[in-house]
């Protein structure tokens, strides 16, 4: 069953409005809110406090370069309450993420958040964050307007895709990512 990462994005757009006044509120960069939701997205609400990472747990996934310069690290850990993140952090130290209860590829073969900047009419920032699962060999990604994108893994097999000036503009957005396997064949769409 799909289920349209449009619905994640438009969530998105709740959470990046107030994640500016989270991040300035946060005791340490390191320490994010997030909710489980227990479908193929898994939505973050930087609203909450209290969610403690271990750092001690932390393994980056790499660094990625956004078209107007910003860089994006990905990096995963544990929270303190046993749960899996996916996080990502900019470098005025404004975090982001996901976190799952049964680790991040339970309910499916990769883990990614969605960051959006301005909207709801229109967005002026847009990516797609993540990681796949080890039997992943290959990630597409489909957009609304049904063009396909193939992602690149790097060595850590993390991702970031972001939405062109273009597609923004013409409100085309990410819809499903296409996981294919070690032997090309698709496995997983979510």
């Amino acid at each position: 069953m799909k289920h349209p990462l449009l619905l994640a994005v438009l969530a998105a757009v709740v959470a990046g409005s107030v994640a500016l006044v989270w991040a300035s509120r946060a005791e340490s960069p390191r320490e994010m809110g997030a909710t489980e939701i227990r479908s193929p997205v898994a939505v973050t609400d930087r609203t909450m406090s209290g969610l403690r990472l271990d750092l001690e747990t932390r393994k980056s996934l790499g660094a990625f370069r956004l078209s107007k310069g910003r860089k994006i690290e990905l990096a995963t850990t544990r929270a303190e309450d046993g749960r899996s993140c996916l996080i990502d952090e900019d470098e005025t130290g404004a975090s982001g993420g996901t976190c799952l209860e049964h680790g991040l590829f339970d309910l499916h073969k990769v883990a990614f958040s969605i960051s959006s900047q301005g909207g709801p009419e229109r967005f002026d920032e847009l990516y797609v964050a993540g990681v796949a699962a080890p039997s992943v060999r290959g990630i597409a990604l489909v957009k609304t307007d049904g063009g396909v994108v193939q992602l690149g893994l790097n060595a850590e097999r993390a991702f970031v895709f972001e939405s062109p000036l273009a597609d923004l503009e013409a409100r085309v957005y990410p819809t499903a990512l296409r996981l294919y396997g070690q032997n090309g064949k698709l496995v997983e769409t979510v």
